[in-house]
């Protein structure tokens, strides 16, 4: 929480510094378009730098959650002051980019190769290779993607048109090295869509303007980016009115939190998208005092004043709110990234241990429970001699990493 404020005022200073300094060079009477030019690589480290820390917040609380279930204290303690570190760093960051800044004048920026923020500190240029990465902290790194979506324009009644087709058709029209097009990499999703990873935002807007997919019937956009997730721990399921509904839920959040917010403007803001009941001990059934987590949709401003927050009243209780990415998974197989009906690794009614990745004997069975094997990591060729969507597990954070590439947090 400390962390996304000190991102969201990071971000605050950062505006009002490039408002101002837009503001002295009109009255200079110099060119702004220039100037917006100068700003962009600071603008765009700034938001990279928020994106960081906001992941490592989100896999923070993620693991948190799981520490507590384990009652590993220690664990947890740990990566409290793994955070507050980075908060601290995150201010040390901004102030080397001041000093980097009074650096640059007109000179360097039209000449030489631009460098990135974590090059300028390194004191390397960004034409020299790099080399293999080694070590687990550079692995933990969430990169910054710019994604935009390519589908048929239109399509005949009665006809459907497969991603893979259109990939093809996307080849069959365009010679990238022709164009000069920067694309990372392609891939197919449901509706007959491709959605293609691109250097930056401008390479983007470039490939949106194409031509020649206008004429093979084709149309490109960015792609929109899904309302963040907040999850609030510890709701009653039942208030003063009996079952709390979905809308029972949203009066009481708005009434005791948030009265400053136009109620419909609120609820247009915030939306319940599931509620997930607690285990029910014997003490609370006896007393009716029964609890549940309760997942909500938000606006990047809401999720922020909210996690800002940390708590909320509802009817007679204080509750608490966290980040929450949900990672899909497959019940057959226990893998990452897909369901049991596109599961490559378990046939239907065919026996697979979720703990071991056995087809001998379903997890139940599992006598290997001291050694467990991530089937995700197994398929990916990365280290899986762990549990699947553990602290250690690779494909799990590289599919965290991909939720927070596609969320809008407001940067």
């Amino acid at each position: 929480m400390k962390a996304s404020k000190a991102v969201m005022e990071m971000m605050e200073r950062y505006y009002a510094g490039e408002a101002a300094f837009i503001s002295a060079v009109k009255e200079a009477k110099l060119s702004t378009v220039k100037a917006k030019d100068c700003l962009g690589l600071m603008r765009e480290t700034f938001k990279d730098i928020g994106l960081r820390v906001i992941g490592m917040e989100i896999q923070m609380n993620i693991m948190e959650t799981e520490a507590r279930r384990i009652d590993k204290v220690d664990h947890t303690e740990s990566l409290k002051d793994v955070l507050q570190t980075t908060a601290a760093r995150l201010v040390q960051l901004g102030e080397k980019m001041d000093k980097i800044g009074e650096k640059v004048d007109r000179k360097d920026l039209s000449t030489g190769p631009m460098m990135s923020y974590a090059s300028a500190l390194r004191g390397r240029s960004t034409s020299r290779r790099r080399g293999p990465v080694e070590g687990g902290e550079a692995q933990k790194e969430i990169r910054k993607k710019t994604l935009i979506v390519v589908r048929p324009r239109s399509v005949p009644q009665g006809e459907e048109v497969s991603a893979e087709q259109v990939k093809q058709r996307i080849k069959r029209v365009v010679k990238p090295d022709e164009k000069g097009w920067k694309v990372v990499g392609m891939r197919g999703r449901r509706g007959g869509e491709v959605v293609m990873e691109v250097d930056a935002e401008a390479e983007a807007r470039k490939i949106m303007a194409d031509v020649d997919l206008g004429t093979a019937g084709l149309e490109a956009e960015m792609l929109r980016k899904r309302r963040p997730v907040v999850l609030l721990r510890g709701v009653p399921t039942h208030g003063s009115g009996g079952v709390m509904t979905d809308q029972d839920i949203l009066r009481s959040l708005w009434s005791q939190n948030y009265q400053d917010i136009d109620e419909n403007g609120f609820k247009s803001q915030c939306a319940v998208v599931r509620k997930i009941p607690w285990r029910v001990l014997p003490d609370a059934a006896a007393t009716g005092e029964q609890k549940m987590n309760v997942l909500f949709e938000v606006n990047p401003k809401l999720r922020e004043r909210m996690i800002r927050d940390g708590r909320a009243y509802i009817s007679w209780y204080r509750c608490r709110f966290e980040d929450h990415l949900e990672v899909i998974r497959c019940y057959r197989c226990g893998g990452i990234g897909h369901m049991a009906r596109n599961c490559q690794v378990c046939s239907e009614g065919e026996k697979c241990c979720r703990t071991c990745t056995s087809k001998s004997h379903l997890q139940r069975d599992c006598p290997n429970t001291s050694s467990p094997v991530c089937v995700s990591c197994r398929e990916a060729r990365l280290p899986s001699a762990h549990v699947t969507g553990g602290s250690t597990c690779e494909a799990h954070r590289r599919a965290i990493a991909g939720l927070i590439t596609v969320t809008d947090y407001g940067l």
